[in-house]
């Protein structure tokens, strides 16, 4: 589990993935790197699916396995990236800020999105208000072209 932007700082490491879950939602790490094969019940890719549902963390794969039915099974759990061991330093690293970039990519359109939500909804409830305004506006005007000249107070409190 890893904290940092640039800088890639390991802030702790589980072998089963009770264990992870558990880490993972007590030091909220901005991405999980996860094998596939893990100790105890629930395999990397069962953990990973969890920590996706619960904590919206990303997961990379770190594995030696490959094969087409694995990799189909990891890619259901959105993986944010799936790197073959052994692997280069340089292609981790990138993966990383790749995957962190996406990551906050991926928020800010979900917050741009429940902005511009608000803001119809805002300007719906606006529209709505205008509309019934507009209905008092013009009785209050059609009261007021009735009124005889000799009640002008009335007339006058209609105006305010």
């Amino acid at each position: 589990m890893l904290n940092g932007a640039t800088d890639i700082n390991v802030v702790g490491s589980a072998a089963t993935g009770r264990e992870a879950i558990a880490l993972a939602a007590e030091l909220r790490p901005d991405i999980v790197l996860m094998d596939i094969h893990l100790a105890g019940e629930l395999t990397g890719i069962q953990t990973a699916a969890r920590l996706h549902k619960l904590l919206d963390v990303p997961v990379v794969f770190l594995t030696a396995f490959s094969d087409a039915s694995l990799l189909e099974e990891a890619l259901e759990t959105e993986p944010f990236g799936y790197l073959i061991k052994p692997f280069e330093e340089r292609e981790l690293h990138a993966t990383l800020q790749a995957t962190l970039y996406k990551h906050r990519l991926e928020h800010q359109r979900t917050h741009d999105r429940k902005l511009e939500n608000q803001l119809q909804i805002a300007g719906s409830i606006a529209h709505e208000f205008n509309n019934l305004l507009q209905v008092i506006t013009g009785h209050l005007t059609l009261s007021r072209m009735a009124l005889q000249e000799d009640k002008r107070g009335i007339a006058r409190n209609l105006d305010e």
